[in-house]
């Protein structure tokens, strides 16, 4: 475990130094927007693979040979690592690559936990690269620490019923997911008008349910690839995560090995079960 949670903040601080050189050099900044290839289960209308994600993934590498421990890491872009493990790994280089490759500085991040072999989550980790900031989730709990060092233990939110002060995460930067969104939440818009729904989503998303800062993450058709980094924070924290089924069905999610192309048709990630319960009951409202 020790091994494991040094080599979470080894490399998320790695990412964060190279990146915040990278904004400095514009002209390097412009070589990590090309596009190398499609993300696998992806339409090149949703997902890319540029350089920076490469780049980032690399670093990974860089401190997987030097780690005692045999691990399989499924990356968002690809399988990698020790074919007989001890642990996976569930890893997003760089989360926010699309917007970064039309050249704004907002919202990156990588993130990343560690699976034993029944698929429970181990430990893990974000990195909030323009904060210079990294969230670890461990059996000890959650922990944000600052740019500056500080450490300082984080928890959930309580909240256990909607209203319209609650914070509700979405991706809705493509198309597609907006337009499911929008259809299939129009109940919840309905009843709570002041909802506020930040539009951004995926695998940086988990560390801010775990600090309090977001209430829920409510997606259709999510991909595994952006829910399975994230689970360490919601297995530390704790809070649920699980998908629904056409009936209102419950049943907890669970990382599953080489799935991460594979998508939840609805999914659902809340500081508390009642939360997570009445989201459900408002959007399926006769």
């Amino acid at each position: 475990m020790k091994t494991l949670m040094e080599m979470t903040a080894g490399y998320l601080r790695e990412v964060i130094s190279f990146c915040s050189q990278v904004g400095q050099l514009r002209a390097e900044g412009e070589k990590m927007r090309q596009i190398l290839s499609l993300v696998p289960g992806r339409p090149s209308t949703e997902d890319k693979t540029v350089r920076i994600d490469q780049v980032c993934e690399d670093i990974f590498r860089n401190h997987l040979k030097k780690c005692p421990v045999r691990i399989k890491v499924l990356s968002e872009h690809g399988t990698f690592g020790d074919e007989n493990p001890q642990y996976f790994c569930a890893l997003d280089p760089f989360d926010g690559s699309g917007i970064f490759r039309r050249g704004l500085a907002r919202e990156f991040y990588s993130a990343l936990t560690f699976f034993d072999l029944r698929g429970e989550p181990v430990c893990g980790g974000t990195a909030d690269i323009l904060q210079q900031s990294i969230y670890l989730a461990s059996p000890q709990g959650v922990v944000h620490i600052s740019s500056e060092g500080v450490a300082v233990k984080v928890s959930a939110s309580c909240k256990r019923k909607l209203d319209g002060e609650a914070v509700i995460a979405a991706y809705l930067m493509n198309r597609d997911y907006r337009r499911t969104w929008e259809k299939e939440t129009r109940k919840l818009g309905d009843k709570f008008p002041g909802l506020l729904v930040w539009p951004n989503g995926g695998s940086c998303i988990y560390q801010y349910i775990a600090s309090g800062q977001v209430h829920a993450y409510v997606m259709f058709k999510e991909p595994r690839s952006e829910i399975d980094p994230g689970l360490a924070f919601a297995k530390f924290s704790p809070f649920p995560v699980v998908s629904v089924d056409k009936d209102g069905g419950l049943k907890r999610y669970r990382f599953e090995p080489e799935k991460q192309s594979e998508r939840v048709s609805f999914f659902i990630a809340a500081c508390t079960k009642e939360l997570l319960r009445n989201i459900i009951e408002v959007i399926r409202l006769p």
